[in-house]
């Protein structure tokens, strides 16, 4: 039975998928599908790399550089993660000499350092530092620049507060719903941290509290947030 086509435009990819099925044997996981749909969307050759040999990941950012107009041939190759395809398109969207650093042993963050480098004007291979590790590229990169951020950039010092939030419950007694909303308006507005000094402005606005579990909490959780707080240069 042939396979339902949800989207119109996607025809194209489903007679594809359907014909290399039937004529090489050759399946794709759903994952794979859905990159290939993808793919046509942004008007790339979805045929050109239609094999399993790529996983969704790879397929979708050899599309996204076909579609950007960047010659993929330099970061086709399946051994590479899609991550070290990303580091390969940016490069070669801004310029870069990125057959310097196309190699599937250097991880994705390992490429990053080398391709900022050249794109700094820096020949990388002048300094075998670079190749040896991610670690000493790092270094090298950092003992070049001076630390400096790159041209455009500029560095700021964001504060990490971990926020921890305890849900407590109260059962309170009012005749009016109006002034228990007001009431608890106005305490909210005093960022009051302490239990003790809730119920005691609680009752002060003539809020009748008849049962509470300040004491036995009804839910926890904690997060991360971050705060810019100023540019450093």
């Amino acid at each position: 039975m042939r396979k339902k086509v949800i989207y119109k435009e996607d025809a194209a990819v489903e007679d594809l998928i359907e014909t290399l099925a039937l004529e090489k044997g050759i399946h794709f996981t759903p994952e794979q599908c859905g990159a290939l749909h993808y793919g046509l969307s942004l008007g790339a050759e979805v045929e050109r790399y239609a094999d399993p040999v790529y996983d969704g990941g790879q397929l979708r950012e050899l599309f996204e550089a076909q579609a950007a107009g960047i010659d993929t041939r330099l970061m086709e190759d399946p051994t590479y993660s899609f991550g070290q395809m990303h580091e390969i398109a940016i490069g070669l969207k801004d310029g870069v000499d990125a057959s310097v650093y196309a190699n599937p042993s250097y991880t994705r963050e390992h490429m990053s350092w080398m391709r900022r480098a050249i794109s700094r004007g820096i020949d990388i291979k002048n300094y075998p530092d670079f190749f040896k590790s991610v670690y000493a590229a790092t270094r090298q990169y950092n003992a070049l620049c001076n630390g400096q951020p790159e041209s455009g950039q500029h560095r700021y010092r964001v504060k990490a507060c971990r926020v921890v939030e305890t849900e407590y419950e109260i059962v309170v007694e009012c005749s009016d719903p109006e002034k228990l909303r007001e009431a608890l308006e106005a305490v909210n507005a005093m960022t009051l941290e302490g239990v003790q000094a809730v119920k005691n402005k609680l009752y002060e606005r003539k809020v009748q509290i008849k049962e509470s579990r300040f004491s036995d909490p009804v839910r926890k959780s904690a997060r991360i947030e971050l705060f810019m707080e100023e540019k450093t240069e």
